[in-house]
């Protein structure tokens, strides 16, 4: 299955902001303790699926929040396969 580069771009992005609250963190916080080169608009630019992220920033922050990235894209797949089957009322 397909999904376009926006959905994935929200769906990551929410699941970022989520592990970020999780861990009580505020974008501040992270862009201080990533060590990488991520300024706080590009990070909630990313977590609000307005921007893209690089592979290198998506692995600095999943040492941050503490999760894997195959159980990331595993949650992201679920994420969107229950948007696109949801029944809208």
């Amino acid at each position: 299955m397909v999904f376009d580069e926006q959905s994935l771009r929200s769906a990551l992005g929410k699941r970022l902001q989520e592990y970020r609250q999780e861990k009580g963190f505020t974008l501040d916080n992270v862009v201080e303790a990533a060590g990488l080169d991520i300024s706080r608009s590009s990070l909630s630019a990313i977590e609000n699926g307005n921007q893209g992220i690089s592979a290198w920033e998506l692995y600095g922050l999943s040492k941050i929040y503490g999760f894997s990235l195959d159980a990331l894209m595993d949650k992201i797949n679920q994420d969107l396969l229950s948007e696109k089957y949801s029944i809208k009322f």
